[in-house]
């Protein structure tokens, strides 16, 4: 599945889904839309939505000093 495939079927921008892949914290929204974000992407790809919102917003809070 391409990037513009999920884009598409999860309505999350392809910009957004790039920056997610690429690790690219500061370029990321607020947390509280970057958690949609994450649990769209994680059902999309038949993973389990809370526990990749979860692991990825510790791993881009420590990252960027974010809370």
């Amino acid at each position: 599945m391409t990037l513009q495939q999920v884009a598409d079927r999860t309505r999350i921008t392809r910009m957004h889904l790039e920056n997610v892949e690429a690790d690219r914290y500061n370029l990321l929204p607020p947390s509280v839309y970057l958690r949609g974000i994450l649990m769209s992407l994680a059902r999309e790809l038949g993973l389990d939505p809370l526990r990749v919102s979860k692991s990825y917003l510790a791993l881009s809070s420590e990252k960027s000093g974010r809370k």
